[in-house]
């Protein structure tokens, strides 16, 4: 089982070996690659996905689970869009090519107006679903990955039966708890997602080492997964 250390250092070997550092735009006052290439993209990804980690840590501790699954929907998005990007590495398929324009347009002076148009969640997750399987599995898996998909996005969307999950209490005392759910058996259930998370997140960061041929990497991580 990873720690949320090992990836936060295995995501900082990736980038030492294969990505380079982004830029001070002195003009827009930000940071920012020279070249926004399918490997930065993917990278960024990885980073978003590694510092939500902590985040959920945050969360679990203090009770705050319609949040908490809020950032695990975030961070499996973006590890499905890490297979999704390398899947056919160094080949680009026309939807990664969409995916990246679509990326690159998201800077912070461009934002709010992108021209092109987003790629379909459902053509992300079975990238994943391929990467994960074979032949016949491939149906399982994408089940698998959609209804995942699904089932956080009602914490996205504030779906009624997600906001009732934080109503309860003492039976003298029902009410939402609004500063976090403060049972401990919980807190420790929920943690178990963190476990998960982590190690997902590992293995998607192997996967981008694998296909930047650092074998190196992809090797200590197995040995710790």
């Amino acid at each position: 089982m990873a720690t949320l250390e090992q990836a936060q250092y295995w995501l900082e070997e990736l980038e030492r070996n294969c990505i380079d550092s982004p830029r001070w735009n002195q003009e827009k006052l930000v940071f920012e690659y020279d070249n926004v290439t399918v490997e930065v993209v993917a990278f960024l990804k990885l980073v978003r996905a590694v510092q939500s980690l902590r985040s959920l840590q945050v969360l679990c501790e203090n009770g705050l689970f319609i949040d908490f699954f809020t950032i695990i929907r975030c961070i499996t998005d973006c590890l499905n869009e890490v297979y999704f990007l390398l899947e056919t590495y160094p080949d680009q398929s026309s939807n990664v090519k969409k995916f990246i324009a679509y990326f690159k347009e998201t800077t912070i002076d461009k934002h709010l107006s992108p021209s092109t148009d987003v790629v379909e969640s459902k053509k992300i997750q079975n990238a994943k679903a391929r990467a994960l399987s074979k032949g016949a599995e491939f149906n399982k898996s994408q089940e698998g990955i959609r209804r995942i998909f699904k089932t956080f996005s009602g914490y996205i969307h504030s779906n009624y039966s997600h906001i009732m999950q934080i109503y309860g209490g003492k039976p003298t005392d029902l009410r939402f708890q609004l500063s976090g759910v403060p049972s401990r058996d919980q807190k420790l259930q929920h943690s178990q997602f963190i476990d998960e998370m982590v190690n997902m997140t590992a293995f998607t960061i192997a996967f981008m080492a694998q296909k930047l041929k650092f074998g190196q990497l992809v090797g200590d991580i197995a040995k710790n997964c």
